[in-house]
């Protein structure tokens, strides 16, 4: 069984850099930076955010690499450091959450003891029902085959009080 030239030569360049070699580490930066760059620009939103992503990335593979147990998964691996990078990044973006005691006169404590209207909580399972249904109307999916169709079986089920057209 022949092995890829290319395939031996990462195998080599992931033991080299695992060992601490510098000279490797540099190849595997020279070797990889555009792959990864092209990969990064895909998940992130705009240049600047790839550039911020891959010398993250960078950071973890020189830092990880001596975790790397098997140099024959040297490319996997590095993507793999990648998207994890540039979904952190992606998270960090995100704005917070607010959270509810920023506003003290819609406090959960306002519900304890009082009644809470359903008609309203009706109406509102009433209109999406039916925009459930209009979004995802029965029947078999296109190509699905047998016993498949487009809304799970017991997928959203609503109790019988709330599909009452008026109130109780």
């Amino acid at each position: 069984m022949s092995r890829d030239k290319d395939a031996v030569v990462r195998e080599l360049l992931a033991m080299r850099c695992r060992r601490g070699d510098r000279m490797a580490l540099e190849e595997l930066i020279r070797t990889w930076e555009r792959p990864l760059l092209y990969f990064i620009r895909r998940l992130v939103h705009d240049e600047a955010d790839a550039w911020d992503v891959l010398q993250k990335t960078w950071v973890k593979v020189l830092s990880g690499i001596s975790s790397l147990d098997d140099p024959r998964s040297l490319a996997p691996w590095l993507y793999r450091v990648a998207r994890n990078t540039a979904f952190s990044h992606a998270r960090s973006l995100e704005l917070p959450h607010e959270s509810l005691t920023d506003y003290p006169d819609a406090s959960a404590a306002d519900l304890v003891g009082g009644r809470v209207e359903f008609e309203d909580t009706e109406q509102v399972h009433r209109g999406l029902l039916s925009l459930f249904d209009a979004l995802l109307p029965r029947g078999p999916v296109r190509g699905g085959g047998r016993g498949h169709s487009r809304r799970p079986a017991g997928h959203c089920q609503v109790p019988p009080t709330l599909r009452q057209t008026g109130p109780a």
